[in-house]
């Protein structure tokens, strides 16, 4: 898809697609591991059936999940890429939470295309590639969208032990607490959020 530059410096872009067309230039539909997030019911869905028609084939390995994003029921380094849709109206401090969650699930390496409504949270865990304005055509306040690479391994497991996890049957083992702070920002990072984006 098409794009123009709107700020060189910090790479934001104007999108003239739509956001299925964002996420399925990321993905191998034959070899990735897929998850993609939504806690509006039935969007994850409705995501999924956009980015197909879009790629023209059925994703071979997909997981949808539409519940609370605050603590995702998978194991760390499951997917190589992840679609993540921001839950709605979440207040500054709650904005990353999602993004946390999504980094440990995706493996080092791996690939989140996040959609937001409002700022878009950050993470030492990722590193962004470009910030995107969707609908700006339309929409006097566009949705963003990010893609981003996973910088840290997301298997935190306890005892330090990394354990062999069946990808078809992704269940966390550990709890949320004993991860790696790297998934974790400082409260001068979550300040700076505030100022930024509030």
């Amino acid at each position: 898809m098409d794009q123009i530059t709107l700020h060189e410096d910090v790479k934001t872009h104007l999108w003239y697609g739509t956001f299925a067309e964002l996420a399925a230039e990321q993905i191998s539909p034959t070899e990735d591991r897929v998850l993609i997030l939504s806690e509006i019911e039935g969007q994850s869905t409705t995501l999924q059936e956009q980015i197909e028609d879009v790629l023209d084939t059925q994703i071979s390995s997909v997981t949808r999940y539409g519940g609370n994003q605050d603590d995702l029921p998978m194991s760390p380094d499951t997917f190589d890429v992840t679609i993540l849709s921001s839950p709605p109206h979440r207040k500054v401090f709650e904005r990353h939470k999602p993004l946390y969650e999504a980094s440990s699930v995706t493996r080092q390496g791996g690939t989140i295309v996040y959609r937001a409504e409002q700022g878009l949270p950050h993470s030492d865990a990722v590193r962004l590639d470009q910030i995107l304005a969707l609908d700006w055509e339309t929409d006097t306040s566009p949705f963003l969208a990010a893609e981003m690479t996973v910088t840290v391994d997301g298997e935190y497991l306890p005892h330090g032990k990394n354990e062999e996890l069946d990808v078809n049957v992704p269940v966390r083992t550990d709890q949320p607490e004993q991860r790696a702070t790297e998934h974790e920002q400082s409260q001068s990072t979550e300040n700076a959020t505030f100022e930024q984006y509030a």
